[in-house]
């Protein structure tokens, strides 16, 4: 049986990453994925370092499936220039980091926002270095469907022959964007999902059924797409959902992401 994951979120408001972790625990999931953003990760200059989380999580017996890596300049990457070379060592850096602390996957948002440049060679040259690096430390390099359109086909069209390179399917990303992924295409290279809803106007990250997302017709697409990872939420505790207890929020989302399990094993 599927293992069931959720996320480590520095958006929940008004909670620690540790107590995250401990009512994500609690709440009877076996996996996360945090996120590797090169700075203190909550609470500003007062807040906790990625390695303090990473210690923690692993304490309560938590395995971390794949790090999320920083974004914010993401559109970098495809730019001529010392930025786009600066940040390509640092997600050089993120790799070895995350490899010394036994993670085995990174995963990368191509773009940020709509207002992007074209995909460019210089970018693929700096994807590959990443994908090369990740070959020599047994890791896999997987990459989000975002806003703009096409980026994982000109990636994937390009550097599909590195065995490590993994696509990874984001069910709130797709829906906004009028459910355009391809499944067919990306047939055997999905190595990694988030899971979450919205109701196709803003990237809300609601639980599962609590937006119009057609939960079955997605989980079979991804079980047709021979995706044979765990059931993975990308949560945040936030708005409405601040009105419930922690604790009874990831027991919740543990219970949809068991339905999304029954779904997806058909």
């Amino acid at each position: 049986m599927r293992k069931l994951a959720v996320s480590i979120c520095e958006e929940n408001v008004g909670v620690t990453p540790f107590e995250t972790a401990a009512a994500i625990k609690a709440a009877g999931f076996q996996q996360v994925f945090i996120q590797w953003y090169d700075r203190k990760t909550w609470g500003g200059d007062n807040g906790y370092d990625q390695q303090e989380v990473v210690d923690y999580v692993k304490r309560k017996q938590l395995e971390i499936i794949f790090a999320h890596l920083g974004y914010q300049t993401v559109n970098d990457l495809w730019r001529e220039g010392d930025e786009g070379d600066d940040l390509t060592e640092r997600y050089l850096r993120n790799l070895d980091e995350c490899c010394r602390n036994g993670i085995n996957e990174v995963l990368l948002h191509l773009t940020k926002g709509t207002e992007v440049p074209a995909p460019s060679v210089i970018g693929l040259e700096r994807i590959e270095r990443l994908l090369v690096r990740g070959q020599q430390l047994g890791m896999k390099v997987s990459f989000e469907n975002n806003w703009a359109p096409g980026f994982q086909d000109y990636v994937f069209a390009n550097l599909k022959h590195y065995d490590n390179l993994g696509i990874c399917f984001d069910a709130g990303h797709d829906h906004k964007n009028g459910e355009t992924f391809d499944f067919e295409r990306f047939r055997g290279r999905i190595s990694c999902v988030h899971l979450h809803d919205n109701f196709g106007e803003h990237d809300s990250h609601l639980l599962p059924f609590d937006g119009n997302i057609s939960w079955p017709r997605v989980m079979k697409q991804l079980r047709e797409a021979n995706y044979q990872g765990p059931v993975t939420l990308e949560l945040k505790y936030r708005g409405d959902y601040l009105n419930m207890p922690l604790t009874d929020y990831f027991k919740e989302a543990y219970k949809r992401a068991g339905t999304l399990r029954w779904y997806l094993e058909g």
